[in-house]
């Protein structure tokens, strides 16, 4: 290296950058100005002078490309990360404006249908400091069953003054727990079930809990269904009112009788086991008529009153559905649902369809609870649905070949090879004379009776 100086100016290094190739030599020069500028003076560059990088042109140009590669790559990922940001942006706008157009889609699908009713006022309905509009999901409930919320109002909202709830648990479920209550009409009192959320803040089970009010007041009144009274809704904890039945579930009644604990019902005989059948059968008979799918029909959701009269309750997972041949849930989330899946028919199980005759799958499985006197429905005490290591349960203890037979015709996998339950309520109706005719038409008598008792219970719901 070399230096050329100039007189009065600024002293210039000279770098000859020499690439020998085959009798060729490449020269560069470059000229640098000194950090600390000149005084009319020649200096001399040492090791001490402040030396700026080298610029790119002058590096080899393996260094140069190393260079470029680099910033070409930091160009990509940054453009990447810009795209990938702006691609998750949008895509959460989209789902925003989505979401908003839905809820402004089922408000004015409920404008105009409905309409509201605001919350009465103390000089019409005696209500405490927790007076609030109902909830929203109740009208949409509603709306889909064809119900005004008017008409729910007069006949199933009850006056929460007029209730009564004691601390006595009757059962304790998937999306709330009953309690006994009172209802009063003045110096008349009735004693009821009272439901309530087990999270009555929490969205999700509140809107369970709304589908099971609403779904129960499009059920009609039937014996052999558990009666809805009325509903509390206007203030918080909500409520569902029902009518009280003094025995409980009949997997527990038949579960004393198993361990010999059970003195009150004298006896149990094969006639009142397929009486149990019967009415149940009677009772889904009427849920299908209105196509209503249970979904959740097991021994443990059977109420069963004192003198034997079979009551089908628990309506959480029970769905109305229209213009189609099946329901399938499309808002339940699977893993805030439960899915009693041992009494699941094959097509509900694994493609969440359900219909009559994935109800009529269930009802075989009940009566194999019932003629076994509450055994678990399970075979080699391996918790899983039967059909997915043999074609039936086994026979109970206590059922005749003809009734284990009819089972098995209910366990089709075929869906259209099962009965119905009108075609259910005519073969346990034959084996009921068969036995004994009188006390057959007994039966009927109770039932004819209780049906009676059910209209009364318009007197104790109602706001005007």
């Amino acid at each position: 290296m070399g230096f050329l100086f100039f007189p009065q100016t600024v002293w210039i290094p000279c770098f000859t950058i020499c690439r020998a190739s085959y009798n060729s030599i490449a020269i560069l020069n470059a000229n640098w100005r000194n950090q600390n500028g000149c005084e009319n003076k020649t200096h001399m560059h040492t090791s001490q002078s402040p030396i700026t990088e080298i610029p790119n042109i002058f590096k080899p140009r393996s260094a140069r490309f190393a260079t470029a590669r680099r910033s070409d790559k930091d160009i990509q990922l940054t453009l990447f990360l810009f795209f990938f940001g702006l691609l998750v942006l949008l895509t959460f706008i989209w789902f925003v404006r989505k979401r908003r157009r839905e809820i402004v889609t089922r408000r004015n699908r409920f404008s105009s249908t409905i309409r509201y009713t605001p919350a009465p006022t103390r000089s019409s309905v005696n209500i405490d400091s927790n007076d609030e509009e109902p909830h929203e999901e109740l009208f949409y409930r509603l709306n889909r069953l064809g119900i005004t919320y008017n008409i729910y109002k007069k006949k199933y909202e009850i006056d929460p003054l007029n209730l009564k709830v004691n601390a006595e648990k009757l059962g304790d479920g998937q999306y709330g727990f009953v309690n006994v209550g009172y209802l009063h009409n003045g110096e008349k009192r009735l004693k009821v079930a009272v439901k309530r959320s087990h999270k009555p803040h929490d969205e999700y089970e509140q809107g369970m809990f709304m589908a099971e009010l609403t779904v129960m007041c499009a059920i009609e009144k039937h014996p052999n269904v558990l009666a809805l009274i009325g509903g509390v809704t206007l203030t918080k904890p909500n409520k569902i009112i029902m009518e009280f039945v003094d025995e409980g579930s009949l997997l527990k009644f038949l579960d004393k009788y198993k361990k010999n604990e059970k003195d009150t019902y004298k006896e149990l005989s094969t006639f009142d086991l397929i009486s149990f059948a019967y009415q149940i059968a009677k009772g889904m008979e009427h849920l299908a008529r209105i196509r209503c799918v249970h979904r959740d029909l097991a021994s443990r959701n059977v109420l069963i009153t004192s003198d034997g009269i079979t009551k089908i309750g628990d309506f959480g997972l029970s769905r109305k559905y229209e213009n189609k041949e099946y329901y399938r849930p499309r808002k339940e989330d699977p893993f805030k649902t439960f899915q009693p899946w041992l009494w699941m028919a094959p097509e509900a199980f694994e493609n969440n369809r359900f219909t009559e005759k994935s109800d009529v799958w269930s009802f075989a499985v009940c009566l194999f609870e019932i003629f076994s006197l509450g055994d678990l429905p399970i075979l080699n005490e391996i918790m899983r649905p039967f059909w997915k290591t043999a074609d039936y349960l086994p026979q109970p203890k206590y059922c005749s070949d003809s009734v284990y037979e009819f089972m098995k015709l209910c366990w089709s996998e075929n869906p259209e090879e099962r009965p119905t339950f009108s075609e259910c309520c005519d073969f346990f109706e034959k084996q009921l004379k068969h036995r004994s005719v009188k006390r057959f038409e007994d039966l009927e008598r109770k039932l004819k009776k209780i049906s009676k008792e059910h209209k009364t219970f318009k007197n104790w719901a109602g706001i005007n």
